[in-house]
């Protein structure tokens, strides 16, 4: 046996860099507890490029563990946490991270230790007392390199200290997702206009866990034409060109906004999400193969509607690559597979959304869709 273990281990590194990859975290734990030359194949970049490493408190963090981490090149973090002096010491000892999310509860001074990142492109801050007054939004655009930025769980402040995100000129990804107060049309109207690269928005809101309420502020209506049109109508009309990603979340929708988003973005947007949006009928999703033709991933939870002839219509969309379907009683098993033999199970229909793929984690989205 001892025989076999040498000749596994005189293998190029190469192939045993390949083989690890398919580890676990906890296989490759085991691995690297078992001789020095593994341990530094463990800690090989490869191994972690684009893996983010959960810290349930920076206070147990030592100086080993962080000069691991800086073997592996680790770029993106999501903390539990924190105080600001632990956040400092990790700026200091990890200078390079790209990626910051943060469930602590986020205040000036947590926020300013981040500061000295200078390669940070992409800041989550999860929090349900997260308040965006004009001090805490002050800070957050100082990070003049963001592209990706996302406030959950927060408590909205005064709109005008909203507009100050429209500072972040880099943004490409901007996520807003209220527990109370939603964010007013007119802000929202300031942000988009004055963030030219913007390309996927996420906007949600909500007053209880039994109450979901409008993800955007319904415009005052002028005129008995306009009035047939859902609130969303007028919030089209501002959104950036080629928007590749858009998630509606309990927004109340017309034919006539979903043709407007279709006019606008239907031939950039690859995801669209839908989730418990009112409003909704069999008709309208008949519609999305011809509206939204390349979409690849379409998020449908929540609508008893969505049978069998509507989800066989979505086969139309050659690009389609995942639907997500839940809370649905009639979509069997037996009527998903004859959609995957139509698809040549090119299409992952799957019951959980992968909407929260930056670690937002709505706790009212989670609850309802259990």
């Amino acid at each position: 046996m001892a025989k076999i273990g040498q000749q596994w281990l005189n293998l190029p590194q190469d192939i045993l860099l390949e083989v690890f990859r398919y580890l676990t975290f906890e296989e490759k734990a085991n691995v690297r507890a078992t001789c020095k030359y593994l341990q530094q194949l463990i800690d090989h970049p490869t191994l972690w490029l684009n893996k983010t490493i959960v810290l349930k408190s920076l206070q147990n963090c030592n100086s080993c563990f962080w000069t691991t981490l800086r073997k592996r090149r680790i770029k993106s973090l999501l903390i539990r946490e924190a105080t600001p002096k632990q956040l400092q010491k990790m700026v200091n000892l990890i200078p390079n991270l790209a990626a910051v999310s943060m469930d602590v509860k986020v205040n000036v001074e947590r926020l300013r230790a981040l500061r000295p990142l200078a390669n940070l492109h992409t800041l989550q801050l999860n929090n349900s007392s997260l308040k965006l007054d004009q001090e805490l939004l002050r800070e957050v655009v100082n990070f003049k390199q963001l592209t990706t930025l996302g406030l959950c769980s927060l408590v909205s402040g005064h709109s005008s200290s909203l507009c100050l995100l429209a500072e972040l000129k880099k943004l490409q990804s901007l996520t807003l997702h209220a527990r109370q107060k939603s964010p007013s049309l007119s802000a929202i109207q300031y942000i988009l206009f004055r963030l030219p690269k913007l390309r996927e928005l996420s906007l949600s809101s909500v007053d209880t866990w039994e109450n979901l309420s409008l993800c955007f502020t319904a415009p005052e209506k002028k005129t008995p034409e306009e009035a047939g049109n859902g609130p969303f109508g007028e919030f089209v009309s501002i959104l950036p060109s080629n928007l590749i990603r858009i998630d509606l979340v309990n927004a109340r929708l017309s034919d006539a906004d979903v043709q407007l988003l279709s006019d606008s973005s239907g031939k950039s947007l690859k995801h669209l999400g839908l989730m418990l949006c009112s409003g909704i009928t069999e008709t309208m999703l008949k519609q999305l193969p011809k509206q939204f033709p390349y979409l690849q991933t379409l998020d449908l939870s929540g609508y008893r509607l969505l049978n069998q002839g509507i989800l066989f219509g979505l086969v139309e969309m050659s690009f389609l690559k995942e639907i997500v379907i839940s809370n649905n009683p009639h979509l069997n098993d037996i009527i998903t597979k004859q959609f995957r033999a139509l698809t040549d199970n090119r299409v992952h229909l799957t019951q959980k959304s992968r909407r929260n793929r930056k670690g937002c984690d709505c706790i009212f989205y989670s609850q309802f869709l259990g």
